[in-house]
């Protein structure tokens, strides 16, 4: 606490002390008492004033003190009123126990949206489950049928659609509690690209891609199913914003402390000022707007898991010839 603060605080006490001063120094002068009583009698009155508000100030000072090293040191802010000194003053011990009632509804209402929250993340995972089901079950009744190999194809096309928005939308839900499902590895980077590269191959061919990976075989700490998911989404930014001849090149290089993995292509690329925005949730940009399948949730997912996972993730483009995202994979295993 400031003491400008103190005293704008005790600004009308303050008044009338002065206040006082005034009326009492003009009926003594009235009553003819000498200066040297009056002086005796106003220094009495100023070093008492002096000492109530300096030692008023000074515990207040150090009451605020020790309430915020309490404050500082508590991961669970919400607790502060629960463990705090016990108030010395009946207006205090009021504003403490208004702010436990407060705090007990908030703990209250958060702890009741967890509990929707967790039930509503177990049905949207269930409910993917059952829902891959019979996608599955279609595409091999597609894969078996009579029908014309180019309605087979566009068929098949479409129902891997779907099951990318279906994955798209577990792994959603899933990203605010990575820690729950998160299961680190050593793992070949060259065996994450290969299923990669199997995962989306229809999407690929059908999209005319040609595709250059050169990583070499080095092994890393990393959970395989959560990465696969993030270079997908980065692949299938590729293919939605492709140009005529399509190529794909993914790479790798050994930086300091990171396995850098980039996924480039020579799509329509970014504009430079939309650049810093592309991780923004539901951000299309001018470009993104022109397709109609852009939802502009793909990159805001992978950043949102690469913080989570403690992957740095980057992306470099130039309008009309490419678009780079690379990820900095860490080499050190995290536990």
């Amino acid at each position: 606490m400031k003491l400008r603060e103190f005293l704008r605080d005790h600004s009308l006490s303050l008044v009338l002390n002065i206040f006082g001063c005034l009326i009492l120094g003009s009926f003594l002068r009235f009553i003819e008492v000498s200066f040297d009583h009056l002086f005796l009698i106003f220094s009495v009155w100023g070093l008492l004033l002096l000492y109530f508000y300096g030692n008023g100030y000074l515990k207040q000072r150090r009451r605020i003190k020790n309430l915020s090293t309490i404050l500082s040191a508590l991961d669970q802010k919400n607790l502060f009123a629960e463990i705090a000194p016990k108030p010395k003053f009946a207006i205090e011990s009021y504003y403490f126990d208004f702010m436990k009632e407060a705090n007990r509804s908030m703990t209250k209402q958060i702890s009741d949206y967890r509990r929707d929250f967790e039930e509503y993340q177990e049905y949207i995972e269930q409910w993917v489950h059952d829902v891959k089901t019979p996608i599955v079950a279609s595409q091999l009744i597609i894969e078996n049928s009579s029908l014309p190999p180019e309605r087979n194809h566009e068929l098949l096309n479409e129902l891997n659609q779907i099951d990318y928005y279906v994955e798209q939308a577990l792994f959603y839900a899933r990203s605010e509690q990575t820690n729950k499902d998160y299961l680190i590895q050593e793992v070949a980077l060259t065996e994450v690209i290969h299923e990669v590269i199997q995962k989306n191959q229809r999407a690929l061919i059908s999209s005319g891609f040609q595709v250059d990976v050169n990583v070499e075989e080095q092994r890393i700490g990393l959970d395989k199913k959560w990465v696969i998911f993030i270079i997908t989404q980065i692949i299938k930014n590729s293919i939605q914003y492709k140009q005529t001849a399509p190529k794909l090149s993914i790479y790798a290089e050994k930086a300091e402390n990171t396995i850098d993995l980039t996924v480039r292509d020579n799509g329509i690329g970014i504009p430079k000022e939309e650049l810093s925005r592309v991780f923004d949730k539901g951000f299309t940009g001018k470009k993104g707007r022109d397709y109609d399948k852009s939802s502009g949730i793909g990159l805001y997912l992978c950043k949102r898991l690469c913080d989570k996972l403690g992957i740095g993730i980057e992306v470099q483009s130039v309008l009309g010839e490419y678009t780079a995202v690379t990820l900095h994979l860490p080499q050190q295993k995290q536990f």
